[in-house]
């Protein structure tokens, strides 16, 4: 209710200002009112929709001078590592050179004292090692972090500059409205003029506020080829390329049963503890593709939200369960992930429980919606655990594909 105050406000204050404004009666403020409102409704939302542009950007640049910041630190904090590693090597190179070089007097006591140093460097040596690993894969993280930061803040000013042709022609609607209320008893736009500019107009804020929605998901042109609909072997490993990221490799996978065009998306081996993986690493992806490995949230989000696919997930422990779903859609990171669709499904559905909705969860985020079990922890490896406890064994064999349908 303020906008709307305030622009009649900026217009009467307009009038006012005007050599020979005149004074208007009550009656005929309604009367205007009545005829000029339906024109004003849709710029007033277009207001609004400038405002939560402005406020949405703003956001978003906030959160990628943070992620900046946070970048540029622990980017320190890891070279800072890195020359300590350096530090402690040379430390080991010239105790083992003492030690090396000790004479055939040295007394025993001695010998175990070098001894034990090289032990405590050796343990130093390895707790570097591992916190660098650890810092590496923080700053993927945060890289991965940035470029989606980045590509939406371009997102929004493209959309910007969209909305900037919507104000002129609202400007113009403006001045057309200027000159019909100084008029005063002067000519008034006929009915099918007035329904017109309000159609146009209200069509325009309908098509910016749809764009504002897709803005949300990420839009990604010229996806690369599916797997081949034919193959020769039974498996193959082809590169593919994302807009914005490096090329990654992917594993196509073909028998007799399935036919070809699947992607093997995630791999868990018999009994293995491979895949008990944080969030952020099952976010940008892990592992070897001819071994056990994980796509990458983001990575199937984009593939499943801009091509039609459906999914097939394999188990087996004490023998063989099968599920197919014709659809399958895996929603962004601001839904968690969820299973955004999965429906046509066939197979041991009932053993899987595969629920639309359903957020993805790590051992260090617990979102299955049980607040008294974390089943990725318990089962030992990220999944869309709904609250009911899983059915499978954690040490069964799980492997998860999905293939394009257009």
């Amino acid at each position: 209710m303020i906008l709307p105050a305030v622009f009649l406000c900026l217009i009467s204050i307009s009038l006012a200002s005007d050599e020979g404004a005149c004074y208007v009666t009550s009656e005929m403020e309604d009367e205007c009112g009545s005829v000029f409102y339906p024109i004003v409704k849709p710029l007033l939302r277009y207001f609004e929709v400038c405002q939560t542009k402005d406020r949405k950007n703003a956001e978003l640049q906030d959160s990628l001078d943070e992620l900046n910041l946070k970048y540029s630190k622990l980017l320190d904090k890891h070279l800072a590592s890195q020359d300590k590693c350096i530090d402690v090597a040379l430390k080991y190179a010239e105790i083992q050179e003492k030690f090396q070089q000790r004479g055939p007097n040295e007394t025993n006591s001695k010998n175990e004292e070098l001894q034990n140093k090289l032990v405590e460097v050796n343990r130093q040596n390895a707790r570097l090692e591992e916190q660098s690993q650890n810092k590496d894969v923080e700053l993927r993280s945060l890289r991965a972090q940035i470029a989606q930061q980045a590509a939406l803040i371009t997102r929004l000013q493209d959309q910007t500059s969209e909305l900037g042709k919507l104000k002129d022609l609202f400007r113009e609607e403006i001045a057309k409205l200027r000159e019909v209320v100084k008029s005063g008893s002067g000519t008034e736009p006929n009915e099918a003029e007035k329904n017109a500019t309000i159609v146009e107009s209200e069509e325009l804020v309908k098509n910016e506020a749809t764009n504002t929605t897709q803005s949300n998901a990420t839009q990604v042109k010229n996806l690369p080829d599916r797997c081949p609909s034919r193959q020769n072997t039974y498996r193959v490993y082809p590169k593919i390329h994302f807009p914005g990221l490096e090329p990654f490799q992917v594993c196509c996978y073909s028998d007799g049963e399935f036919g070809s065009g699947w992607m093997e998306v995630f791999s868990k081996y018999y009994k293995s503890t491979k895949s008990n993986q944080t969030y952020d690493q099952y976010l940008n992806g892990f592992g070897d593709v001819e071994e056990e490995h994980f796509i990458g949230l983001e990575k199937l989000h984009i593939l499943t939200s801009q091509k039609p696919h459906e999914v097939y997930i394999f188990y087996y422990y004490d023998r063989s369960y099968k599920v197919r779903c014709e659809n399958f859609v895996v929603g962004d990171w601001s839904e968690g992930y969820s299973l955004k669709q999965i429906d046509g499904c066939r197979g041991d559905t009932s053993f899987f429980n595969l629920t639309q909705g359903t957020k993805f969860s790590t051992f260090d985020r617990d979102q299955d919606g049980n607040s008294y079990h974390n089943w990725a922890q318990e089962w030992g490896h990220g999944f869309w655990f709904s609250s009911e406890k899983p059915m499978w064994d954690r040490r069964s064999e799980l492997l998860l594909f999905i293939r394009r349908k257009d």
